[in-house]
């Protein structure tokens, strides 16, 4: 899945979590986490996850 944002509405930013970088979306007051950043986490191949926190 890939998301086409403005720019004035969202922002990217890298967080390190259990020493493995991953990427953020901040949009506005949500912070979305792509399924590939999740597997990353846990050295597991991606699967269709959608996470909103």
């Amino acid at each position: 899945m890939k998301l086409i944002l403005d720019n004035e509405n969202s922002h990217s930013t890298t967080i390190t979590v259990k020493r493995k970088e991953i990427t953020l979306l901040l949009i506005e007051s949500s912070i979305l986490i792509d399924s590939s950043q999740i597997a990353k986490l846990f050295d597991k191949k991606e699967k269709t996850v959608a996470t909103k926190v």
